[in-house]
């Protein structure tokens, strides 16, 4: 071969001239044979031509193989195997996985892959890809484990996501307290758990079950979800401050504002049932469980006053005899804010005098009575026993002489509650239709049930205007022991907060002033107060006017630092902390459910965020009046409520008592918040006018 290989290179051109000489020789010879007339002939067909043969060329000896390829490869890789050994048979797609056609190329590939690879090239293939399998791993699993990490789903997984799309219904059998913990507070983890899995969710009472219909994959997840939180259930077991029972209608509204499912537990205690990932519901629960129980102790110690117009001279001597002339009834009542969850009533009503369309109006027409600060009104208690309201404002209430008193009249409406049950628009039976005064009293003397006090805002706010506002944070304690009866022992804890401090310091037209009034702001200490004294509520129903009208008594001194309860003043540093980012780290804190100020145990009432705005006073305003509207939201059971009061700070002072009295007529009456200070005409010196 070499020799002929050389003798090609040396005589190229003779060999291919001899051949090509011997060809044309050839081919000349065959033309000549042909006769001339075999190709004259017009009837004969004509032959069609014969393709010409693609002409071959002789391989290329000297070009690269696969198999050199491969060879190479070998070499440079030192014999080891690499994911370009495997990735050559790896496919650049596949059909619909669940088609006949993807169950086809799987079975190819699956083959192919077992039947190139050994289980320790395989091992070794998975460890390439950082795919974890136990060593005990065989050689099917290696193979699917690998198509699996290309994209190719195993044919036993597609079989069973047909299988788990398939409709079912299947029934999971519940306690109460994992019922109440499926369903969430106020249903939303039971409707998310709906939507997340694409099934339809009923609660069965007879057993207690839950009923889960959908795909089969969907019924299992909620199974799955189901035995994990039975798992993660934790219990507490909580007592009472005050020896007494929770009705069950509270522990059920604990339970939806906390989020954990409480029970009653013994003769004072509570147990709670939470997620063990949500402490803080059982904590929520425990303060408004104490809440319930000193709540419904203290609204048995308000008082209840009945306030009348003065009575109209009239000559006819039966009716100036008559001491309650006219007529009330029990009104159904909608309220515009939310009442206090502690309340549970089949609906409530507000005392109204009865209109008499042949005589005057039911509003009381401030000029002509002369309103509270006249005095000419009468008050009266459930016994019929007529009060003084300034000698019940002045009593004293505190044995210390170091204490402030402040006087606070709330504006809003003294409701009446029908039991529990079924809502309904109608009074209890025995106050149905219209009654004097008296009755009605009689009535409200024997009731074990209080009657709710419901915060409003006036209209004559709307003539008004705000002139400072910030934010507040406030926290009430009561006693659980109070010292004297029909008062309250509490302890009140509040303070600015940071922001609103920032934002009543800033000024707005100067970029720089604001950079400096809020560094400022920031590095202000905290000024909170601790008052501790006695508070007396006094509510006075006037059916006369289209409000009510709650009188505060606080007695109090103010606490210096060292003498904070322990816990509390812990707890304001801690806030303090958090608020001002000194620790980005910390939680926020929680206000303690106890604290203990002179070996009297208090228990936390309420923990709110306060917004203050104080409204603009009069010229001739004492300092000692003031007014201001409140929006307070309760950081325990989320309830927001807007109320307003006026605060009088010496009620000694004839001045401050007067302007008092005439902002809460103001107030309670649809008149002008800034009316002028004038005396009422006396109703004995215009004997022709018609009164209430």
């Amino acid at each position: 071969m070499a020799q002929m290989n050389l003798c090609f290179k040396r005589f190229p051109l003779l060999s291919f001239s001899r051949y090509a000489s011997s060809s044309a020789a050839s081919a000349a010879h065959f033309q000549s044979s042909v006769p001339a007339h075999a190709n004259s002939n017009p009837e004969r067909p004509k032959r069609k031509k014969r393709s010409q043969p693609k002409e071959k060329h002789p391989p290329d000896i000297l070009a690269k193989s696969k198999l050199q390829e491969h060879l190479n490869q070998l070499a440079e890789t030192n014999g080891q195997l690499v994911l370009a050994d495997i990735e050559r048979c790896r496919p650049s797609g596949h059909a619909a996985p669940g088609s006949a056609v993807y169950e086809t190329e799987y079975n190819n590939l699956f083959k192919r892959l077992s039947d190139s690879f050994t289980v320790r090239q395989l091992r070794h293939f998975a460890k390439l890809y950082a795919i974890s399998l136990p060593s005990t791993t065989t050689k099917p699993e290696f193979v699917g484990a690998i198509m699996s990490g290309w994209g190719w789903p195993s044919l036993a997984s597609i079989q069973e996501k047909q299988k788990d799309a398939e409709p079912s219904v299947e029934t999971i059998l519940l306690n109460p307290t994992s019922a109440f913990l499926v369903l969430g507070k106020d249903g939303l983890d039971s409707r998310a758990l709906s939507m997340k899995h694409h099934a339809r969710l009923t609660y069965l009472t007879n057993p207690l079950a839950l009923r889960v219909e959908g795909p089969l994959g969907s019924i299992k997840a909620i199974q799955e979800h189901v035995t994990n939180l039975n798992a993660s259930i934790a219990e507490d077991v909580f007592e009472l401050p005050v020896e007494k029972s929770i009705r069950n209608d509270l522990l059920q509204r604990i339970s939806r504002l906390s989020g954990a499912f409480t029970q009653t537990f013994g003769q004072n205690s509570v147990r709670i049932s939470f997620h063990k990932s949500d402490p803080r519901a059982a904590l929520v629960a425990k303060r408004l469980a104490a809440r319930a129980v000193c709540e419904e102790n203290d609204s048995r110690q308000k008082q209840l006053l009945f306030h009348l117009p003065p009575l109209p001279p009239n000559p006819d001597p039966v009716a100036a005899s008559a001491s309650f002339p006219n007529d009330y009834a029990l009104y159904p009542f909608l309220s515009m804010q939310s009442l206090p969850w502690t309340v549970n009533a089949g609906g409530v009503f507000r005392v109204r005098r009865v209109e008499d369309f042949h005589g005057s109006s039911t509003a009381e027409d401030l000029v002509k009575t002369g309103g509270l600060l006249m005095g000419r009104g009468r008050m009266f208690d459930l016994q019929r026993q007529e009060m003084s309201l300034r000698t019940l404002l002045s009593a004293g209430y505190s044995s210390s002489p170091n204490t402030s008193r402040v006087v606070t009249a709330s504006i809003g409406h003294v409701l009446v509650a029908s039991p529990p049950g079924k809502l309904s628009i109608a009074p209890p039976e025995p106050l149905q239709g219209q009654w004097k005064l008296p009755y009605f009293l009689s009535w409200m003397e024997k009731q074990s049930e209080p009657t709710i006090f419901n915060p409003t805002l006036p209209p004559v706010l709307l003539e008004s205007q705000s002139v400072e506002t910030k934010m507040l944070h406030r926290l009430i304690y009561h006693a659980v022991k109070p010292e004297v009866p029909g008062a309250r022992q509490i302890i009140q804890v509040e303070f600015v907060l940071p922001r609103s401090i920032r934002e009543s310091a800033a000024l707005p037209n100067s970029y720089e002033n604001d950079l400096v009034s809020e560094e400022q702001a920031v590095r202000q200490p905290f000024r909170p107060t601790c008052l501790v004294g006695r508070k007396v509520d006094v509510d006075v129903m006037i059916p006369d006017r289209p409000t009510d009208i709650r009188f505060s008594i606080f007695d109090h001194m103010a606490l210096a630092d060292e003498q904070w309860p322990a816990a509390v003043a812990d707890y304001i540093s801690s806030l303090r902390s958090y608020l001002l980012y000194q620790d980005p780290n910390s939680p926020q804190p929680e206000p303690p459910l106890t604290t203990v100020h002179q070996d009297d145990t208090y228990v936390l009432y309420s923990s709110s965020t306060v917004r203050q705005s104080v409204e603009v006073s009069q010229t001739n305003t004492p300092a000692t009046v003031r007014m201001h509207t409140e929006s307070a939201l309760d950081l325990e059971s989320d309830q927001k409520l807007a109320s307003c009061e006026i605060i009088c700070e010496d009620v000694v002072s004839e001045s401050s008592w007067k302007q008092f009295l005439q902002r809460c007529d103001s107030a309670s009456t649809i008149s002008t918040l800034n009316a002028p200070l004038s005396t009422p005409v006396a109703p004995e010196l215009d004997l022709s006018t018609e009164y209430i």
